[in-house]
């Protein structure tokens, strides 16, 4: 739009932006000039590229500009279009038939989904994978892309020790553990999934050396997931063999990334002994780990790793990894806080989205507090809709309290929910209320990134529990619906 400024909508001379962000100024929908220039831009593209796929982007639009146009408008009055989705829609479809007309076919990102689906488009899923659900349904191609495990210019270990990225943190494991096809859709739907793909954006990365240390080793993490079937994948084989390949790259002279120091903690409840086992994990390969559970600092005396370990009461869990005797890295913090809830059943009613937090419902029950310093790990994550569960204590108790942590985050998108609401039963089938509770007139910490909230309860026998924590109702610019992040429902 600095280039072409008779091409926008105002018309006006505009600086080129220095730093990244998404800008009103777009291209005039109701200028029949803008569509004379977009086809002579594709013939030059068209021209220097035979492939058949050619890729118009169609993402982060903003509207503003086409609500105000008097051009704008009268494009939508002459189409009989809804509103301006419709007007992008209506943009995409007429790109879309010059390029059909020439033998080519377009790739866009999922919003241009928005306001209707060209006949013919493939669709990359990069706000998640709802939009390449959608498109899959719809029986069109897709390409999945989520920025929650296919961005490789988001952080890759801690950023304290890292070059300069635009931020996100998707380690080598993530990367390795994400699973293209999405179980929402059917055997056939599923048939329109054609793969995945790694993104790289270099606004960061002033030199080639460092674009190598971004994609290299999760560009050969993400291979593997593509060529390989769901069940025959295995990160701790993955790893073992990733290390011939670091030595690889290494004598060719690649840069590449010696991956995350950070440990993570994997809780199971074991049922036939009643005990709760944890165990480390971590992108090292056979790394030395030294841990303590009494609030110390661990040192190259303390408790080393080897396997599983049985954790007996709620207590502060420290680990760090040791190369030679020396400390690598800040040690990895886990707050266990033992309860009633501890390794029971639960069910989620509502599923979870994919971009924040985990995906595992047990999260809600592994006994692991949630962080304000990561939203990736501890937390239970829904885009515009409630948290919804259903809890099975396999025996009657006495109950005084539930309580959770959330997030509240504005500036994120990520807002206190409202309220929380109890439910009991009997069977596990029929459920009456039990408890209501509105959340903003009982906190004092809603002006915090990380509050507390805790529910009492009388001392009844319960079994059968169900927990409604309401989503705020404000919403985005892009009216998506707020994020909810939950961390542990303590059950005591």
């Amino acid at each position: 739009m600095a280039a072409y400024p008779h091409l926008s909508c105002t018309k006006k001379q505009l600086q080129v932006p220095n730093t990244w962000g998404v800008f009103e100024d777009v291209y005039c929908a109701g200028n029949e000039e803008t569509f004379s220039f977009m086809e002579k831009v594709m013939d030059e593209v068209m021209a220097l590229f035979p492939g058949q796929y050619i890729h118009i982007g169609g993402d982060e639009c903003p509207k503003t500009r086409w609500q105000e146009c008097s051009k704008c408008q009268q494009k939508i009055k002459e189409e009989g279009l809804e509103n301006e989705e419709e007007l992008q829609s209506y943009f995409i479809k007429r790109v879309e038939r010059y390029l059909n007309a020439h033998g080519r076919q377009i790739i866009g990102w999922d919003e241009i989904l928005e306001g209707g689906l060209a006949p013919e488009a493939t669709v990359m899923s990069w706000r998640g994978e709802q939009g390449g659900i959608q498109a899959a349904q719809q029986e069109h191609q897709v390409i999945m892309t989520p920025n929650s495990h296919c961005y490789f210019d988001h952080y890759q270990a801690d950023p304290a020790f890292e070059p300069k990225a635009i931020g996100g943190f998707t380690p080598l494991n993530k990367v390795y553990n994400y699973e293209p096809i999405p179980t929402d859709l059917s055997e056939e739907q599923a048939k329109y999934i054609w793969g995945a793909q790694g993104n790289m954006w270099t606004e960061y990365m002033p030199n080639s050396s460092q674009v190598e240390y971004m994609l290299l080793p999760r560009m050969i993490a993400l291979s593997e997931v593509l060529w390989s079937r769901k069940e025959y994948k295995d990160y701790l084989d993955f790893n073992k063999r990733l290390q011939s390949h670091k030595n690889l790259l290494q004598k060719l002279g690649y840069q590449y990334s010696k991956g995350s120091y950070k440990i993570n903690l994997l809780t199971k409840y074991d049922t036939t002994n009643h005990t709760y086992k944890a165990e480390f994990v971590n992108e090292q390969h056979q790394a030395i780990i030294r841990y303590t559970l009494d609030n110390t600092m661990p040192n190259d005396s303390s408790l080393q790793f080897d396997s599983a370990f049985i954790i007996k009461h709620s207590c502060l869990i420290t680990a760090a990894i040791f190369e030679q005797g020396e400390l690598m890295r800040s040690p990895s913090k886990f707050q266990y806080e033992h309860h009633i809830g501890v390794g029971k059943q639960i069910e989620l009613l509502k599923k979870p989205s994919l971009e924040y937090g985990g995906k595992v419902e047990t999260i809600l029950l592994d006994g692991l507090q949630g962080s304000s310093n990561s939203y990736k790990d501890s937390w239970l994550a829904f885009k515009g809709k409630d948290l919804l569960a259903k809890i099975d204590l396999k025996q009657k108790y006495p109950l005084n309290q539930l309580s959770f942590s959330f997030i509240n985050k504005p500036d994120h998108n990520i807002l206190a929910p409202i309220s929380a609401t109890i439910f009991t039963s009997e069977d596990g089938e029929r459920f009456l209320e039990y408890k209501y509770e509105e959340i903003a007139g009982n906190t004092q910490q809603l002006d915090t990134i990380m509050g507390k909230f805790v529910i009492a309860l009388p001392s009844d026998s319960i079994r059968y529990l169900k927990i409604r924590i309401e989503n705020a109702e404000v919403t985005d610019t892009h009216n998506n619906g707020a994020w909810l992040l939950i961390d542990e429902l303590v059950i005591k």
